[in-house]
Protein backbone atom coordinates (compact mmCIF):
# COMPACT_ATOMS: atom_id res chain seq x y z
CA UNK A 1 0.00 0.00 0.00
CA UNK A 2 1.40 3.48 -0.82
CA UNK A 3 0.37 5.69 1.84
CA UNK A 4 0.83 9.75 0.86
CA UNK A 5 -0.48 11.45 3.97
CA UNK A 6 -2.99 9.87 5.16
CA UNK A 7 -4.12 6.42 6.15
CA UNK A 8 -7.67 4.55 6.67
CA UNK A 9 -6.86 1.83 9.08
CA UNK A 10 -8.79 -0.53 9.90
CA UNK A 11 -9.75 -1.24 13.93
CA UNK A 12 -11.92 -3.72 15.84
CA UNK A 13 -14.00 -0.64 16.10
CA UNK A 14 -14.35 0.33 12.17
CA UNK A 15 -12.19 2.45 10.52
CA UNK A 16 -9.80 5.35 11.39
CA UNK A 17 -8.53 7.75 9.31
CA UNK A 18 -4.91 8.75 10.19
CA UNK A 19 -3.12 11.63 9.77
CA UNK A 20 0.71 10.34 8.73
CA UNK A 21 2.57 13.58 6.64
CA UNK A 22 4.29 13.36 3.94
CA UNK A 23 5.32 10.64 2.31
CA UNK A 24 8.75 11.83 1.52
CA UNK A 25 9.61 11.87 5.24
CA UNK A 26 8.84 8.20 5.73
CA UNK A 27 10.48 7.04 2.53
CA UNK A 28 13.50 8.94 3.36
CA UNK A 29 13.57 6.83 7.20
CA UNK A 30 13.42 3.95 5.24
CA UNK A 31 9.76 3.08 6.60
CA UNK A 32 7.35 1.39 4.60
CA UNK A 33 3.62 0.16 5.51
CA UNK A 34 2.21 -2.94 3.54
CA UNK A 35 -1.60 -3.93 3.21
CA UNK A 36 -2.37 -6.29 6.04
CA UNK A 37 0.86 -5.07 7.98
CA UNK A 38 -0.10 -4.77 11.99
CA UNK A 39 0.87 -1.64 13.28
CA UNK A 40 0.90 0.57 16.40
CA UNK A 41 -0.07 4.03 16.31
CA UNK A 42 0.57 6.91 19.12
CA UNK A 43 -0.81 10.30 18.07
CA UNK A 44 -4.03 12.91 18.99
CA UNK A 45 -6.33 14.19 17.45
CA UNK A 46 -7.02 17.45 15.52
CA UNK A 47 -8.73 19.08 12.99
CA UNK A 48 -11.07 16.13 12.94
CA UNK A 49 -8.41 13.63 12.29
CA UNK A 50 -6.35 11.11 14.31
CA UNK A 51 -2.56 12.99 13.36
CA UNK A 52 0.22 10.01 14.59
CA UNK A 53 3.35 11.13 16.47
CA UNK A 54 4.77 7.69 16.14
CA UNK A 55 4.19 4.24 13.92
CA UNK A 56 5.86 1.19 14.98
CA UNK A 57 4.92 -1.71 12.21
CA UNK A 58 4.54 -4.86 14.22
CA UNK A 59 4.63 -7.19 11.23
CA UNK A 60 8.14 -5.42 9.95
CA UNK A 61 9.49 -4.22 13.74
CA UNK A 62 10.33 -0.55 11.94
CA UNK A 63 9.06 2.33 13.59
CA UNK A 64 9.26 6.15 13.30
CA UNK A 65 8.62 8.97 14.87
CA UNK A 66 6.73 11.35 13.25
CA UNK A 67 5.85 14.52 15.52
CA UNK A 68 7.54 15.42 19.01
CA UNK A 69 5.67 15.74 22.41
CA UNK A 70 4.20 18.50 21.16
CA UNK A 71 2.81 17.96 18.17
CA UNK A 72 5.01 19.71 15.65
CA UNK A 73 6.25 17.92 12.83
CA UNK A 74 9.68 16.52 12.57
CA UNK A 75 9.66 17.25 8.55
CA UNK A 76 8.98 21.00 9.58
CA UNK A 77 12.74 21.20 10.33
CA UNK A 78 13.60 24.04 13.26
CA UNK A 79 13.66 26.93 10.83
CA UNK A 80 10.05 26.60 10.35
CA UNK A 81 9.09 29.86 12.77
CA UNK A 82 5.35 28.95 12.57
CA UNK A 83 6.39 25.59 14.49
CA UNK A 84 8.34 27.87 17.20
CA UNK A 85 6.29 26.95 20.72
Amino acid sequence: MQADSDLILSTETGELLVGLGPAHYREEAGFTIQIGDELEINGFNEDEEFKAASVQNLTTGMSITLRDSNGHPMWAGQGNLRNQP
